[in-house]
Parts: structure tokens; C-alpha cells; sequence
């Protein structure tokens, strides 16, 4: 069976990214016949392979194609016409239709659904996705300004696409049970599969025993969605009530905090206790989870959120907002808490009071959270999932 794996550009860091290398290193481990060919598509205004209106230059160039390597990876990367154009990154130019027709099925891992519309309706498609795009900006681009209403207006336009999408796709698979329930009521049938994919349990675990003196929150920092206010306001609390003596918070991920954050934090009075590391290998990311006090996520929204599963595989109890991805994974006061969407300092502290309140009771969720990651997120799972999907849509 010849296979492709369709997603947005792999260089663009975020949840995507590690959910299509997490798909792929599921399926190396136990049905590595079946290795697909990776290709990606763009993302930014800027795609150096797409042609964009403000620079008459690259209007010749249409779809282009680059041949790539990332993180090790070989990659076909195409782009489009008028990049600047997001209703344009989902028209399939024809270099890409004629690749995509030339496979058996396309598998689909993208953020919101209309990525699937790139597929040829001639070639069996299955879609794993996050999120949809009016859910996933919900609390972004309020401002009366130009660009925002731009946006919105974008956002609009891509709503009707993923609706379309979700029908256009062969098999359908989503992260949670609320996204679940949106698929079946656009589709009009109860085909939807609910996937927790896995996490690598070998290079996240607990490695030591050592003192906890951070909160850990791992995310792109300069997202909005990720709330980090709440969490900067939630531990200049945490050290004020003194809970844990000498702590700290350490933001890490693709990108730090923006500069109205990097304000807060100083008007907060707690900038000296706040460390921010960028560019973090997987190996390093292990290690900040298991040295870690609790690792938080306060985001208004997550579709999934799969540095929960890292943090629980690395022993990590986790501090998040209720949201539909956290309740997927934190099964609350047992591996972790989960706050509701207008929780307060307070309830951040009763939480991490919770979890400080003695080394036994910290050793109890350490241990909980490993043993509910080795029970609920293998690996293995992910990829006999997908393959018995493709095998369905191709008859094989």
C-alpha cells in the first residue's frame, strides 16, 4: 500500500508538528512497511514555494515544490498561489493533485479540517485533526483594526471549509469527545473515532528523585490562547503564600512570552524568578518534565494539549483548565488538577497545595501519573488505528 502523510509545514513549530512526528514514529515502531511519504504544505504568508501578491516576483511561480530535510526527515513541501491568501493554502495546485492522486490513501493530520480538502475526491482520504478553526480562535482577533477584521473574515470563510471538509474526508478521526460529537452532527453518521495518540514512554519517564523547585509550562509563549497572564498571576500568588521555598517558574517551547507578558512579569514583581528556554530538544524537554514541581497548562482552549501526555509519561502531575483535550488525559485530584475556565489564583493554589503539601503525597501523584500514561498512551495503538483505517478505505 502506498501511503502519503499530508500535513502543514513541519518548520512551523506547535502541537501539528508533533502530532504528524509523533503519527509517524508510532507507525516506524510496528508497521514500518507501511512508512508513508511525508508531505507538507503552507502555512505562512511568507512560503518561500507558494507565490505571494506583495512581491511581483514570485507570481510565476505558483505552486512550487521544495525538496526538504527536517529534524532528519524527508519531505516534499508544496506551495501555493497568493499565500497571503488563507482560503488559497487550501486549493490544491495541480503539482500537488498529481502526487496526492498517485497514492493509494492520504493521510491527513492537520489542526482544523479543511487541510483535507487538498485530497483528490478520486483518492481515499482519512483526516486526523485537532480542532475547528472558529473553536480554535474563538478569543483571538478582537480589535477593531484592519487586521483583525481581516482575520475574522478569513476565519469565517475557513469555518464553511472545514464543514466541507469533514465531509469530504473518507474516515475521520478527532482528539476528543467534543470535537467527536461536532463531527457526527456535520457528517450525519456516528463514523468517528475518538484518538488519544501516544507518547514515547522511553524518553519520557522519571529519571530522578531530585528536589522540585519549578513550575513548568510548556507552549508557544507569544500565543494568546495559551493564557499565560493567568499563569504569571497564578505564581506571583504561589510565591507570595510561600508554598514551596525558592520557586520558580520555567517557560519553555518554541517561542517566550511577548513583551506585554514580559511586563506583567514585572509589574508582578516575579521577573527574577522566571526563566525562559527556547529551542528545547526533546531530551531536554524530558528532563524539565521530571524535575518539575507540576507542569501547567492554562490555555483557553486545548484540542488535545500533548504535553499533558509527556508530563504524565515523565511522572509529572499536571495543573490545566478544564478544557475538552485536558479531559481526555488528567483525571483531576488523581494525576493532576483540572481548573475551570474562570478559575482564580486561589484555586491555583489549593491545587498546588495539593500536590506540596508532602513529599508522600507528591511521591502518590508522581506515581499515578506514570501509571495511567503506561496504561492509556502506548504507542502501538496509534499506528494499528490508522493502518486498519487505510486498509478499510482501500479495500485491502
Amino acid at each position: 500500500m502506498k501511503v502519503a502523510l499530508l500535513t502543514p509545514d513541519l518548520r512551523v513549530a506547535g502541537g501539528v508538528a508533533v502530532l504528524a512526528r509523533q503519527v509517524l514514529r508510532s507507525l516506524d515502531l510496528v508497521a514500518p512497511t507501511l512508512a508513508p511519504d511525508i508531505i507538507t504544505v503552507a502555512t505562512s504568508s511568507r512560503d518561500e514555494a507558494s507565490s505571494q501578491l506583495r512581491h511581483p516576483g514570485t507570481w510565476n511561480r505558483g505552486g512550487g515544490v521544495q525538496q526538504l530535510s527536517v529534524d532528519g526527515l524527508t519531505v516534499s513541501h508544496y506551495g501555493c498561489s497568493w499565500t497571503e491568501l488563507e482560503t488559497s493554502r487550501y486549493r490544491t495546485s495541480s503539482r500537488l493533485h498529481a502526487r496526492l492522486s498517485s497514492f493509494d490513501v492520504v493521510q491527513v493530520v492537520a489542526g482544523t479540517p479543511a487541510w483535507a480538502l487538498l485530497v483528490p475526491g478520486s483518492t481515499p482520504s482519512a483526516l486526523l485533526f485537532a480542532s475547528t478553526a472558529h473553536r480554535e480562535r474563538a478569543n483571538r482577533w478582537r480589535q477593531a483594526n484592519v487586521t483583525d477584521m481581516w482575520r475574522r473574515g478569513m476565519t469565517r470563510r475557513v469555518r464553511t471549509l472545514d464543514s466541507k471538509a469533514l465531509r469530504h474526508a473518507g474516515h475521520v478521526d478527532v482528539l476528543n469527545d467534543e470535537m467527536a460529537a461536532h463531527v457526527r452532527a456535520v457528517r450525519g453518521d456516528s463514523h468517528v473515532h475518538v484518538l488519544v495518540p501516544g507518547v514515547d514512554l522511553e524518553t519520557f519517564k522519571p529519571r530522578t528523585h531530585q528536589t522540585r523547585r519549578y513550575i513548568l509550562a510548556v507552549a508557544r509563549h507569544d500565543d494568546a490562547r495559551k493564557n499565560l497572564p493567568l499563569l504569571l498571576r497564578c505564581f506571583a500568588a504561589a510565591l507570595d503564600a510561600g508554598l514551596v521555598p525558592g520557586l520558580r517558574l520555567h517557560l519553555a517551547g518554541p517561542a517566550g512570552p511577548s513583551r506585554s507578558d514580559l511586563q506583567l512579569g514585572r509589574e508582578l514583581g516575579i521577573a527574577h524568578s522566571v526563566d525562559v528556554e527556547t529551542g528545547v530538544s526533546r531530551e531536554r524537554l524530558a528532563q524539565l518534565y521530571d524535575g518539575a514541581v507540576a507542569t501547567c497548562l492554562l490555555s483557553k482552549e486545548e484540542g488535545l494539549g500533548l504535553v499533558l501526555l509527556e508530563a504524565l509519561a515523565s511522572g509529572c502531575p499536571v495543573i490545566a483548565t478544564d478544557t475538552s483535550g485536558a479531559r481526555m488525559t488528567i483525571r483531576n485530584g488523581e494525576n493532576g488538577f483540572l481548573l475551570s475556565s474562570q478559575a482564580t489564583t486561589e484555586d491555583f493554589l489549593k491545587a498546588l497545595r495539593c500536590l506540596t503539601s508532602s513529599d508522600e503525597h507528591a511521591a502518590s501523584f508522581r506515581h499515578r501519573a506514570r501509571h495511567h500514561a503506561e496504561r492509556e498512551f502506548g504507542e502501538g495503538g496509534l499506528a494499528e488505528h490508522l493502518s486498519d483505517s487505510w486498509k478499510a478505505l482501500t479495500g485491502t
